[in-house]
């Protein structure tokens, strides 16, 4: 996943790394979606017959196959599968033809170790791991002795061989390591976005604009709800913050052995731990 993670204040914000591309996200499943655009990756693809849709998401699939290929209810019940005396019944056309594809196309590909075949051939290396115990994809590299079960690991393991480049314009670095990579680029090539007002800096844009609300004299604040406390906040988290410490004395404790100190957040708690786990 091309991106980086930049902290300020309370917000964790994942941002897209590629060139041009200033787009952020409040998690890392969010960008890990966005990056497929710029990958062209549609690993989500409709099985029906003659249909060559894909898509980016599990549930764009789900809602193409839903317009476009599934029936009523009561049309349901003509979705048994008959091959084999298997009995089967699928909701829908779609996962009909997923069904009849994987559980009963043509197995090409014997197992010589037992009566197990398989319709794709590197389904059948993966499984004869289980009789031989040889990880079936060796790494081409000269004087490199692993081995991995699946391509996808051998293909992440090819790239420490090759390095990875900094792709920032002007920028000649190469790493051995993806950590070491989005270490660089956040020190040397974070994207910043500063306070007009104020001066403080903001790693994307959101955080810029959530940030600008405190100085709009119009905003909504949140007032303490105990009786005799004065304390109002503009952002209710901060308020809910102050409850929990100022009213229900709600401490967060450090679990690392030996250490016994507490916190009233979780995030100065996060921060604490930091120095028992610099990396």
């Amino acid at each position: 996943m091309n991106g980086n993670s930049a902290r300020s204040g309370n917000e964790t914000t994942f941002i897209c790394c590629f060139d041009g591309c200033s787009a952020s996200f409040p998690n890392g499943k969010k960008l890990k979606w966005h990056m497929r655009v710029h990958c062209g990756e549609r690993p989500f693809k409709c099985a029906h017959p003659g249909c060559s849709k894909e898509y980016t998401r599990q549930f764009h699939l789900t809602r193409h196959v839903k317009k476009s290929h599934e029936v009523k209810d009561d049309q349901i019940k003509s979705f048994k599968c008959t091959q084999d005396n298997c009995g089967k019944i699928l909701s829908s056309e779609n996962a009909f033809y997923k069904h009849i594809k994987y559980f009963h196309g043509k197995r090409k590909f014997q197992c010589e170790h037992c009566p197990k075949a398989f319709t794709k051939h590197q389904h059948l290396k993966v499984h004869s791991f289980e009789h031989t115990k040889v990880l079936p994809y060796p790494c081409p590299e000269p004087g490199c002795d692993r081995a991995f079960l699946l391509p996808s690991k051998l293909r992440a393991h090819q790239n420490t061989h090759k390095g990875y480049p900094c792709g920032a314009e002007g920028c000649d670095a190469v790493f051995t390591k993806w950590t070491l990579l989005q270490k660089h680029r956040k020190v040397e090539h974070q994207k910043q976005f500063p306070c007009t007002t104020c001066g403080r800096v903001f790693f994307s844009k959101w955080n810029l604009t959530t940030h600008a609300e405190t100085h709009s004299s119009d905003r909504e604040s949140f007032c303490c709800p105990h009786e005799g406390c004065g304390r109002f906040y503009y952002q209710e988290k901060n308020l809910r913050q102050h409850i929990l410490s100022a009213h229900e004395n709600k401490r967060f404790s450090c679990d690392a052995q030996g250490c016994t100190r507490t916190f009233f957040s979780k995030q100065s708690l996060k921060k604490h731990k930091m120095c028992h786990d610099p990396n």
